[in-house]
């Protein structure tokens, strides 16, 4: 180990050691933080005028009758799924591509499925 270099009557016991060059990238997985599901703390956060139907959204965006049908359906199918693999869908893109459009269709469809 080049740490140790010129080093004298060294004893190392137990543990693990790796030595790395370059990057070391490590992935922890988990649902939970601090004991609380990620989606719980989440809702924490949420600004009460970016609801689907919050104040001062008279104007949200949503996308124009017959288009991006395709992408709708798309999300629209994940939403129904009985197996989900995963709780989130993450809608990106470049700015102006229409994501907030999308989402508040989104919510709009399924506000109006569940009555």
């Amino acid at each position: 180990m080049s740490r140790f270099n010129n080093a004298n009557n060294i004893s190392i016991s137990g543990g693990v050691f790796t030595n790395v060059r370059g990057d070391q990238v490590h992935y922890h997985l988990s649902d939970e933080v601090e004991g609380r599901k990620e989606i719980e703390i989440l809702a924490t956060k949420i600004a009460p005028g970016a609801f689907h139907d919050g104040a001062g959204r008279e104007q949200r965006p949503k996308c124009h009758p017959d288009t991006r049908k395709e992408v709708l359906d798309q999300i629209m199918d994940r939403i129904h799924e009985t197996h989900v693999t995963s709780e989130f869908l993450w809608i990106y893109g470049p700015a102006g591509a229409g994501k907030t459009a999308i989402s508040g269709t989104v919510a709009e469809i399924c506000h109006a499925e569940l009555g």
